[in-house]
């Protein structure tokens, strides 16, 4: 499986309301267009670090689950000017990892 890590800078004094639009909004629009969310939250580092990761079967599922999310009509009409709006900047690496891994991770997000 892909790992895709993303951490993001948040806009100073912004991750709370960044974290409540993922939570309620934007990372359930990722799952119904069949990301499979393996964690998000805030970084425990500092106040403006936030996280996600996401797992995909291989580099041709994840670009194109990438495009059917962020140039779907819902993201471009409801979402990409709020969330890029909150973002100062943000880093992605993707990697394989076992199954086993991932879903050690999950458990572990769901725990928390």
């Amino acid at each position: 499986m892909l790992l895709d890590v993303r951490v993001y800078r948040i806009r100073d004094g912004r991750r709370d309301e960044f974290h409540a639009l993922a939570r309620d909004e934007t990372i359930p629009m990722a799952r119904r267009h069949g990301h499979v969310v393996v964690g998000f939250g805030p970084s425990i580092h500092d106040q403006d670090s936030y996280y996600l990761i996401r797992a995909f079967v291989d580099e041709e599922e994840r670009r194109h689950s990438l495009s059917s999310l962020y140039e779907s009509e819902e993201w471009l009409s409801d979402y990409d000017q709020r969330v890029m709006g909150l973002i100062d900047s943000y880093q992605t690496a993707v990697f394989t990892a076992p199954s086993d891994a991932v879903d050690a991770l999950m458990a572990a997000a769901r725990s928390s």
